[in-house]
């Protein structure tokens, strides 16, 4: 790896291999609501900006289609580990990552991504939803940043917040390391970053107001007094429709299409015992109901609520009972493979599935069938910390609708 100590050298290193920047102009247009990113792709392993939207939202003016597109891969700061997107998404990892970020999955589409792509070109694409460089929060370990037009201009010292920061890399044919005093330039408007850091940390960016916030609100912000507060997640759509109608007391499911997706979604309601205790003045171990709600067909959002008193939050629905009770839940009582079982735990869960390993090219996938030696299912348990974990167990009679056949 080598490290790259002045603007110059990067600008130049590029420009000489590629021959493409005086061609495709790399660029940042825009930011947050809606950035259009220009950027020079390389043939084979790229890492791009915002790049969960690559597929959806390229624009006409792309030289690099589609097609051209062989795979996308997201990591996971929190678990340590690739999610592929493209081909066939990892649908059960993504989905567990966006439990773990809950209402607000804007980190995860700020993020940058893994790139395979057939051949060297210029690509062009939309994305919306993306936090300024200067607000991210990083996880401890690496973090795949992406890189937004007030970054530029800026190092990474002058961006790190409290962040320790301790490698930082940009990747052109190879991981190549960046001095953390070098100032970005514009050839970095399209390749994200990067970055290893030693703690759980932000970018934060005081210096427009100072530092100085107004006051709070009387009363916790006054939402938290009537027992509701808007977690800030709302989407556009054109279809909505809520199984349990916005009752706390149920677990329900949103089923939905936003204006921004090529695809249906669903939103599961659930119980979170961390960020949302702290905000509305709940106890550890009591919850929050993260609860999905339809404003008739063109509005999804997410609204973090109280459970009343006497109640706690348990498999994303307000139940009766006190802390004493167990947070995860397992509804075929453990390790039962020959049952399918649903559970939910402090940050994850997770439902019995058939996993065949020799679905995509010997890299396994899930499915509703499968016969034989590459035929096992994952079996989600009740961890010891009240979470979820889960075990791939092998069917030697084969796999049915996430059990094994007995």
């Amino acid at each position: 790896m080598k490290k790259l100590i002045l603007p110059i050298v990067l600008i130049v290193g590029i420009t000489m291999v590629l021959g493409l920047v005086s061609a495709y102009s790399e660029d940042i247009n825009g930011d947050e609501d809606k950035i259009v990113y220009t950027a020079s792709a390389f043939q084979g392993w790229n890492i791009l900006n915002g790049g969960l939207y690559t597929l959806s939202q390229i624009t006409s003016q792309s030289d690099i289609k589609k097609e051209d597109i062989v795979a996308i891969f997201y990591y996971s700061p929190s678990k340590k580990q690739f999610i592929r997107i493209h081909p066939s998404l990892e649908d059960k990892k993504f989905q567990d990552e966006e439990d773990y970020y809950g209402s607000d999955r804007s980190p995860i589409y700020s993020s940058s991504v893994r790139v395979y792509i057939k051949r060297d070109g210029m690509i062009q694409y939309e994305t919306d939803d993306m936090i300024p460089t200067s607000q991210r929060n990083l996880k401890i370990g690496w973090n795949f940043i992406s890189v937004t037009q007030g970054a530029l201009g800026n190092s990474l010292n002058d961006l790190k917040g409290n962040c320790d920061i301790q490698k930082a890399y940009y990747y052109f044919r190879e991981y190549k390391e960046l001095d953390l005093n070098m100032k970005l330039p514009n050839d970095m408007a399209s390749h994200g970053l990067l970055i290893k850091v030693g703690n759980d940390c932000s970018f934060v960016d005081d210096s427009s107001d100072g530092g100085i916030s107004p006051p709070k609100l009387p009363g916790n912000g006054g939402a938290a007094t009537s027992g509701t507060r808007e977690t800030g997640y709302v989407e556009e759509t054109t279809k909505c429709e809520d199984s349990d109608g916005n009752n706390k007391n149920i677990l329900g499911a949103i089923s939905y299409h936003s204006n921004r997706s090529l695809y249906d979604n669903t939103f599961t309601d659930w119980c979170d015992y961390n960020y949302w205790n702290e905000k509305m003045g709940v106890s550890n171990r009591v919850g929050v109901v993260q609860e999905g709600v339809c404003e008739g067909n063109s509005i999804f959002k997410i609204l973090a609520i109280k459970c009343d008193d006497g109640y706690v939050c348990r498999n994303g629905a307000c139940i009766q009972g006190d802390s004493s009770l167990a947070i995860c839940s397992d509804s075929d009582g453990g390790k039962v493979i020959s049952q399918k079982g649903k559970v939910s735990g402090d940050r994850s869960g997770g439902e019995d599935y058939c996993f065949d390993k020799s679905l995509n090219g010997g890299q396994g996938g899930s499915t509703s069938t499968c016969s034989g030696a590459n035929c096992f299912v994952y079996e989600f348990t009740c961890a010891q910390n009240e979470d979820s974990s889960a075990e791939l167990i092998a069917c030697s009679k084969g796999c049915n609708d996430g059990a094994c056949v007995q």
